[in-house]
C-alpha cells in the first residue's frame, strides 16, 4: 500500500541575526510531499480571484493526490507586498520532492506579477482589467486535464497547524529550532517512520539586512 502524506508550509520572515545553515532543505523520503513557502488560501476579496475563479468555473478542492499516490497538485497563493493582491499558481510536485527551496515543482502560474498589478489598477479605478483570458483558459485546461488523467481526489484527512495530531494513522511532531529551522517527526504507533528537518532560506538583502523565510507548518494532509 502506498503511504503519501503532505506538509504544507507558509514563510515567516525575519532578519537573520540568530540564522545558520547554508538556506536550503533537505530532500524528503519516499512517500513525503511539501511545497513551497508561500501556499495561504485565497480570500474571496483578492483581485486574483476573480481571474481563477472566472476562469475555472468550479475550482477543484486542492490540495489534490494522484491515484497512484505519486503527485500532489497543489494552490500556491503568494501575497505581493501591499498591494492587497496575491499571485496564484497551481503546483504539482512529486513524492520524495523539495520543493520548499524553490525546486522540483512542476507549475503554472495563472495570475503573475504583471497581470496582478492591471487587476489592482482596474480595481482602484473601478474599471474592468483587460487581459488575454484565452491564454488563462487554456492553461486551466491543462491542469484539470492533468487531474482528470491522473486520476487526482482530495486526501483521506487534514489538520491544521497544530502538532501531534493524527492525520491518517500518522502523528506530526514539530520542534522550533533557535536557528529558524523546523524538524517534522512523523510517527506511526511508537515507531518513528520520518524525520525530516527544513532550513530557513535566504531571501536576500533589505536595507542592508539579509532577511530570511523561516518555514512555518500551516496543514498536513
Amino acid at each position: 500500500m502506498t503511504r503519501a502524506w503532505m506538509v504544507l508550509l507558509v514563510a515567516c520572515g525575519s532578519t537573520s541575526e540568530t540564522a545558520t545553515g547554508s538556506g536550503s532543505s533537505t530532500t524528503t523520503g519516499s512517500g513525503t510531499t511539501h511545497t513551497s513557502a508561500t501556499v495561504s488560501d485565497l480570500a474571496a476579496n483578492d483581485p486574483a480571484a476573480d481571474v481563477v475563479e472566472k476562469v475555472f468555473g468550479r475550482r477543484p478542492a486542492f490540495p489534490l493526490l494522484s491515484n497512484d499516490g505519486r503527485y500532489a497538485a497543489v494552490e500556491i497563493v503568494t501575497p505581493v507586498a501591499r498591494s492587497g493582491g496575491s499571485t496564484y499558481s497551481i503546483g504539482v510536485v512529486s513524492a520524495g520532492a523539495d520543493a520548499w527551496s524553490g525546486g522540483e515543482i512542476d507549475l503554472t502560474t495563472l495570475v503573475d506579477g504583471k497581470l496582478l498589478a492591471l487587476l489592482v489598477e482596474a480595481r482602484e479605478s473601478g474599471t474592468a482589467a483587460t487581459y488575454d483570458v484565452n491564454t488563462v483558459t487554456g492553461q486551466v485546461k491543462g491542469i484539470t486535464s492533468r487531474i482528470a488523467d491522473g486520476g487526482f481526489t482530495p486526501f483521506e484527512s487534514k489538520i491544521e497547524n497544530s502538532t501531534g495530531k493524527a492525520a491518517g494513522p500518522f502523528r506530526f511532531k514539530v520542534t522550533d529550532e533557535p536557528s529558524g529551522a523546523i524538524t517534522i517527526d512523523v510517527t506511526e504507533g511508537a515507531k518513528t517512520i520520518k524525520t525530516e528537518r527544513i532550513e530557513p532560506i535566504s531571501t536576500g538583502l533589505v536595507a542592508d539586512v539579509e532577511c530570511l523565510a523561516k518555514p512555518r507548518v500551516r496543514r498536513v494532509f
